[in-house]
């Protein structure tokens, strides 16, 4: 049972690191998207790439109320804490991938440079997906300790 907790503890803590490093992503691209100016406008000014900050914003968002669920569930020693920290490891890391991914792809050229932050975010991201089980792992997990009672 202590081992089982500890595991449960490790990936937590991996989800909320990769929620870190989601959120810093984020605010870089935020950041860049108000200053980086393109054909006379801040690149924050199109539509479409609006859309797609909006859609990380609502994955940070989304990643951050499953993780807060997870902590707390463990914290009480709730009977699906186990269901809560298998969603929130799997939910978390898979999002987080995706965010950082979106954050260089918005950053253009200068996203995949070890100069800048965008892609150590995103291989920070992409190694934690992987520590303490993939999210294909943890979604099969929280489907096995999912209450039998689903009609």
């Amino acid at each position: 049972a202590d081992i089982q907790y500890a595991l449960w503890l490790a990936a937590l803590a991996t989800a909320a690191d990769s929620h870190g490093a989601m959120s810093a992503a984020f605010d870089l691209t935020l950041d860049y998207l108000k200053t980086r100016r393109q054909f006379g406008n801040p690149l924050g000014t199109y539509q479409a790439l609006q859309h797609r900050a909006v859609d990380m914003y609502v994955a940070l968002g989304e990643s951050r109320a499953v993780l807060d669920q997870a902590i707390a569930s463990l914290q009480a020693g709730a009977p699906d804490a186990a269901r809560d920290v298998h969603a929130a490891k799997a939910l978390v890391c898979e999002s987080a991938r995706r965010v950082t991914q979106e954050a260089v792809q918005l950053h253009g050229g200068i996203g995949v440079t070890d100069e800048y932050a965008a892609s150590h975010y995103l291989r920070r991201a992409r190694v934690n997906e992987q520590l303490w089980g993939s999210a294909e792992q943890h979604f099969m997990a929280f489907a096995n300790a999912a209450p039998a009672t689903i009609a």
